[in-house]
């Protein structure tokens, strides 16, 4: 005979009596009796403790920019919602804007490499950052801001 307790033997006993002190439990809903009761609370843990991580979730993955050439980079950027970034590999960049080799492009001494990407970013209406450890140039489309 069930008299509405968990069997002490049973798997979810030591944690159903944990979750009960821990947790108030709502009554058993019409066709729920006591005894899966725990199984219920257990399951309704799980579901908060999923949307809480579900509302930190990570930002979608960051876009990858065709940077083969400045026209099809330009319009990469009308395809990049605002304020999400994008980016291209700092090689790529490195043959769009800079005259200087790879290593030395947007360096100190590459004044005109700055200055064309700068130019080049200024009329596309994004903003850059450079991230020379990951070897990336990313780029952020700026919010359109609304003239009255």
């Amino acid at each position: 005979m069930n008299d509405g307790r968990v069997h002490p033997r049973s798997y979810l006993g030591p944690v159903a009596s944990r979750v009960r002190a821990f947790f108030v439990l709502d009554p058993p809903r019409a066709g729920q009796n006591e005894s899966t009761l725990p199984v219920a609370a257990i399951m309704d843990l799980l579901d908060r403790l999923k949307a809480f991580f579900r509302l930190g979730a990570l930002p979608p993955a960051l876009r990858r920019l065709d940077g083969r050439s400045k026209a099809l980079l330009a319009a990469s950027f009308k395809m990049l919602p605002d304020e999400e970034p994008g980016w291209i590999t700092m090689k790529e960049a490195a043959a769009l804007f800079s005259p200087e080799r790879d290593a030395y492009a947007f360096g100190e001494l590459d004044e005109i490499g700055k200055a064309n990407l700068a130019a080049f970013a200024s009329a596309s209406g994004v903003q850059f950052e450079f991230m020379p450890v990951e070897g990336r140039l990313y780029f952020l489309r700026k919010r359109a801001v609304l003239r009255g």
